[in-house]
C-alpha cells in the first residue's frame, strides 16, 4: 500500500487544506468510529443507573405529592421548579447513555494527518479545531493493539480536576492517532519522519 496516499481521497483532501506552505503531506486517515464508541460503553452503565435513581426520586415525589399536602405545602411554583431540576438531572443520564453515539458521529468527522514536519489532529463536529505536533518535539512514539487496528500515541497532556472543598486530582490523556487501521505501517512513517526531522534540525 502507499501511504503517501490516503485511505480515501476525502481526508486527504482535508488534510491537504490544512498544509503550509512548502509542507508535505506523507499520511492522511480516519479512525474507526465503532472503536472509539465501544470506549465509552462504561458511561452507558452509569447513565442507567443514574436514570433509574432520578426516575425513582421522581415516582416517589410524586406520589407525595399525590397522597398528601406535600404539594399544597410547597407551592405549584416550586414543585414546577423541582421537577425542572429533575428534567435536568434526567438529561445528563440521557446524554451518558447515548455517548457512544456521540463519539461514533464525532470520530467520523474526524481526520488525522501526518506531514513532513507535524502531526495534525482535525476535528470537524461537533466544533471545528485543528491541533499540530511537531515532528521535532516528540520524544517517544508508542504504538497500542495490533497490526491490523490500534493507536499511536506521540503526546501526552496532564489535566488538573478540581474539586470541592479544595480537593484536586490530575489525569495523563494520551494523544496521537488513535482507533486508526494498519498502526504499525504509521508507526513505521512517523518513526522515518521523526528521524529525517532529527537529521535535519542537526545540520542547521
Amino acid at each position: 500500500m502507499d501511504y503517501a496516499m490516503s485511505e480515501d481521497e476525502s481526508s486527504r483532501q482535508i488534510a491537504a487544506s490544512e498544509l503550509h506552505s512548502g509542507e508535505q503531506l506523507v499520511w492522511a486517515g480516519r479512525p474507526i468510529p465503532m472503536r472509539l464508541a465501544v470506549k465509552s460503553l462504561p458511561r452507558v452503565f452509569v447513565g442507567l443507573v443514574w436514570s433509574a435513581f432520578i426516575y425513582f426520586f421522581f415516582t416517589q415525589v410524586s406520589s407525595m405529592s399525590r397522597r398528601s399536602s406535600f404539594g399544597r405545602m410547597a407551592g405549584g411554583n416550586v414543585l414546577g421548579i423541582f421537577y425542572i431540576l429533575l428534567g435536568l438531572f434526567a438529561l445528563l443520564g440521557v446524554a451518558m447513555i447515548l455517548s457512544p453515539l456521540w463519539e461514533y458521529i464525532k470520530a467520523s468527522r474526524k481526520v488525522y494527518a501526518l506531514s513532513d514536519r507535524r502531526a495534525i489532529l482535525i476535528d470537524r463536529w461537533p466544533t471545528a479545531s485543528v491541533c499540530s505536533y511537531a515532528l521535532k518535539d516528540m520524544r517517544q512514539v508508542e504504538r497500542r493493539g495490533d497490526d491490523q487496528q490500534g493507536d499511536i500515541i506521540f503526546a501526552r497532556e496532564t489535566r488538573v480536576y478540581h474539586y470541592r472543598g479544595g480537593r484536586t486530582s490530575t489525569g495523563v490523556i494520551p494523544i496521537g492517532f488513535l482507533a486508526i487501521r494498519n498502526p504499525r505501517d504509521v508507526e513505521v512513517l512517523l518513526t522515518e519522519q521523526i528521524g529525517a526531522t532529527q537529521v535535519n534540525k542537526g545540520h542547521r
